[in-house]
């Protein structure tokens, strides 16, 4: 043996006969103990729990020094003898069985950790059996990677954990119908959420409401509700410890109470943190959060519904919705608070582009374009070799401006496709297809198109240059992908596939349908109505159990017949009405009440659709004056289109109607849902190429202007 004074440096790990399990590899200090025979012939074996006898036996008998300051490092690491063999028992009921005890705090259980393993009785540790080395995964159940050998101060607390554990249970019997508590958790969120009671991960699917008893002589109850695998929650509570508590995370679920012992109607159980009477029962009624904010929009309380859908967005970064209806119920009655969500959404996702556009969009409806720019042109200065906030500084900036800053950024960034698509876009708009289409090709060599906007473009220009069958082909390229088949997809594809025709087509509509949407009977009626596919007809608009829905489709269809019985019956409906609307149906009406001045009806209109909202400006002041605001071309097609549309209604001589109507089937190849219901002389659009000396003139004229195309 080698005493203390004498320890030499760790030598190379030992050969494959002396230690077969390459403990020595793993932890190169235990070379430096040897010789030793005890330890050697336990590393000969491979038995990890003999090393660790040996080390243990070795650390009680060696005296200060180096020696045992290596001895205790290596005790330290019970990963090293950890030994594979079957998961133990866990389980139990009431707090009374077998559970891992002294746990780390949840955040950190994703990292390997030792546990013990003890019987409990009535919550209370009993009896330890055993050490393991587990962690949480991400399902959030324990994943037991290996028995550990038991620590020297598990060993000796056996005994008196023992007797303070038979006294405590004792008193915890005396204590058990006080001390025995239900816990009601309820999830109204679109995502299952793992909520940890006391310390404990319990997974809540949407929708669900669980029941659990517990053993707790706490006051309080802690709560956390985390998204699963994520270390940080978005909502922690603490409720008092009382028979029956309620926990509605985010106060999301729509709960109601039925009091067994009057024979009123159920009650609305709002808020986080409620409790209940012996004689109530907890309902939750189908809906999720979404239920809750209009209802709360509807009985008047918008401040209410605009809270509860700006919890759920700031909480669940992919909840697009709920930051769609925060902004609903807040930019009409306060435009300041709209603008500081916003700026909450930007601080809490700085990565995600969908709301850095949706935090402009609101700064240039409310008129603050110069603040938004000065914000976006010093966070782009921060970092100048980031494309992701070059792109958002130049959509920032005047309109006027975005070709030229938008070569700058396809010079200084030429391998990124993101400035050739935006650049694209800009040429289509000044009816340079053929060049839009270059930059496109050269866009997708770098990437091939990722967004259902990028999509759509890329159809668009298709179309515009009469390349039906490669525009079809570019719909069903982007359909192979499962994840892309979406409801906006299926109304794109319903369109274009109404232009080539069937000889032309390279996909079956239907087939991209997703088939949640596909066994709707009431989306395939809005699917009707948006892509004309087919008519509907009163009895499938009868069997719409819904009856807002119900007269929400009757007036979409209305308006592809008779705009002046459609306004009629919008203008004498309810919001809720309103807001089951197809967008580009309310844009129709909000914009004819807006031209016959009936202020009232179109602001309520404008107040359904939060894209309306925004747009409006521009789209109003197209429609009664004729002038066009920057921002007015950068609109949805479909919205441009239903403004010409509209203003052609204000013009009188046949000309000038004739010049508008043209602009709208220029702007909306596809022909949208304005252009189905508002252009008399309606016909499936077939654009002309250019003659070819003005072809070459103008490009002559690009090159010059704006630089050469890509190659």
């Amino acid at each position: 043996m080698v005493s203390s004074d004498q320890v030499r440096p760790a030598p190379p790990s030992l050969p494959m006969e002396a230690d077969p399990s390459g403990f020595t590899e793993r932890a190169p200090d235990l070379a430096s103990l040897l010789p030793d025979t005890a330890l050697s012939l336990a590393l000969s074996r491979g038995d990890a729990l003999a090393v660790h006898a040996a080390l243990s036996a070795r650390f009680e008998r060696e005296p200060k020094g180096p020696a045992r300051d290596t001895l205790q490092r290596l005790l330290a690491r019970p990963e090293l003898f950890a030994v594979s063999e079957r998961p133990p028992r866990l389980g139990g009921a009431l707090g009374t069985g077998f559970a891992f005890v002294g746990l780390p705090p949840v955040e950190k259980q994703e990292a390997p950790f030792v546990a013990t393993r003890a019987l409990r009785i009535l919550g209370v540790p009993i009896w330890p059996l055993s050490q393991h080395l587990v962690r949480r995964g991400r399902d959030g159940q324990f994943e037991v990677l290996g028995r550990v050998p038991s620590s020297l101060g598990l060993a000796r607390g056996v005994a008196v954990l023992a007797t303070v554990g038979l006294v405590t249970t004792g008193l915890v019997v005396g204590l058990l119908p006080a001390a025995l508590h239900e816990v009601s958790l309820a999830n109204g969120l679109s995502r299952p959420v793992q909520v940890s009671l006391n310390g404990r991960p319990i997974t809540l699917e949407p929708g669900v409401v669980m029941k659990e008893r517990i053993f707790s002589l706490e006051a309080t109850h802690q709560l956390e509700a985390r998204w699963p695998g994520e270390p940080k929650p978005f909502e922690t509570r603490s409720i008092q410890s009382g028979t029956r508590a309620v926990y509605n995370v985010l106060g999301a679920a729509p709960l109601q109470v039925d009091d067994a012992s009057d024979s009123a109607a159920p009650r609305r159980l709002p808020g986080t943190i409620a409790s209940l009477a012996p004689h109530e029962e907890l309902v939750a009624d189908r809906g999720g959060w979404e239920l809750l904010v209009r209802e709360y929009a509807e009985a008047g309380n918008w401040q209410q519904a605009a809270e509860l859908a700006q919890d759920v967005a700031i909480a669940d970064p992919t909840a697009l919705r709920a930051r769609e209806e925060a902004l609903r119920w807040s930019l009409p009655y306060g435009w300041d608070r709209a603008e500081t969500f916003t700026q909450e959404l930007t601080e809490r996702y700085p990565d995600d582009l969908t709301v850095h556009h949706l935090a402009q969009d609101v700064a240039f409806a409310l008129g603050h374009e110069e603040t938004s720019r000065e914000h976006y042109a010093q966070w782009a200065a921060q970092a100048p070799d980031s494309l992701f906030r070059a792109l958002l500084h130049v959509r920032s900036r005047p309109p006027k401006e975005h070709m030229e800053a938008y070569w700058v950024l396809r010079n200084r960034f030429t391998e990124s496709p993101e400035p050739q698509r935006a650049l694209a876009r800009l040429h289509l708009d000044d009816g340079d297809a053929e060049h839009a289409l270059e930059l496109l090709d050269f866009a997708q060599a770098k990437a091939p198109e990722s967004s259902l906007e990028d999509l759509e473009f890329r159809v668009r220009t298709l179309v515009s240059l009469n390349r039906m069958r490669d525009a079809s082909n570019a719909v069903r390229q982007y359909a192979s992908e499962p994840r892309n088949r979406t409801w906006e997809l299926a109304v794109l594809a319903g369109r274009l596939d109404r232009l080539t025709g069937p000889t032309r087509s390279q996909y079956v509509t239907r087939d991209l349908i997703p088939p949640q949407v596909a066994r709707s009977h009431e989306h395939m009626l809005v699917f009707s109505l948006l892509t004309g596919e087919s008519t509907v007809k009163d009895e499938e608009l009868k069997a719409v159990a819904d009856p807002e829905l119900r007269e929400a489709l009757e007036i979409t269809r209305a308006l592809l017949t008779d705009l002046e019985k459609a306004t009629t019956r919008a203008r004498d409906t309810s919001d809720a009405v309103l807001h089951r609307l197809p967008l580009e149906a309310a844009t129709v009406l909000a914009l004819e009440f807006a031209h016959t001045g009936d202020t009232r009806s179109a602001r309520r209109v404008y107040r359904s659709h939060l894209a309306l909202w925004l747009a409006r400006d521009p789209l109003e002041t197209y429609v009664l004056t004729g002038v066009r605001k920057p921002r007015f071309a950068l609109l949805p097609p479909t919205l441009v289109a239903a403004a010409h549309l509209i203003r052609a209604h204000e013009l009188e001589d046949e000309k000038s109607q004739g010049a508008e109507q043209a602009l709208a089937g220029k702007k909306d190849l596809l022909g949208g849902f304005a252009r189905r219901a508002l252009d008399p002389g309606y016909k499936e659009y077939v654009p002309r190429r250019l003659p070819l000396n003005w072809r070459r003139w103008h490009e002559r004229q690009i090159t010059i202007i704006k630089g050469p195309p890509p190659p």
